[in-house]
């Protein structure tokens, strides 16, 4: 975990998220120095048994995960130095799976997304506008369904090896 990830502000969206919706689990896969600074805001929030920090895992069990997974959400920030990240390749991952996304807009991630169509992209450091688009999700299981169709096709259009690889 690093500050650019910004998990402490889905962290902090997932708190209100949870309160309607008190069956839902929250996976973090990754590690880092700020692991247990997290545990601890997890404490804090009272949401510490919602949440599962797994760690580091191999890709295949990432892989498993995304696919049993309702949404992947990419809660990124600029750093402090102003660095953004590049590209979210886990948004391709989900939505190669048919799971939609949800990111915020910061780098390359609203490249991953088509907001509206196979997730939403949100302001970063913005924890009810992540809650908002996380419960649209919830509340709407056939809209995330049909999210998650998008993202593939979209995925399968535009990242096409073959396609790509000829351009």
């Amino acid at each position: 975990h690093t500050h650019v990830k910004g998990v402490d502000v889905l962290l902090r969206a997932f708190s209100t998220v949870v309160k309607a919706h008190p069956a839902l689990k929250l996976i973090q896969i990754g590690g880092g120095p700020l692991t247990d600074n997290l545990k601890k805001l997890a404490e804090d929030l009272g949401i510490a048994s919602s949440l599962l920090f797994l760690g580091p895992k191999p890709s295949s069990e990432v892989l498993t995960y995304i696919q049993n997974s309702l949404a992947l959400v990419l809660s990124s920030r600029k750093s402090h130095d102003g660095a953004e990240e590049a590209f979210g390749l886990v948004l391709n991952e989900a939505s190669a799976c048919g799971i939609p996304c949800i990111g915020t807009r910061v780098g390359g991630i609203p490249e991953g997304i088509v907001h509206g169509e196979t997730g939403y992209v949100v302001p970063s450091e913005d924890p009810m506008a992540l809650a908002d688009a996380i419960n649209r999700l919830i509340d709407a299981p056939a809209l995330a369904v049909e999210m998650g169709r998008k993202g593939r096709a979209l995925v399968c259009e535009k990242f096409n090896l073959k396609k790509q690889t000829a351009k």
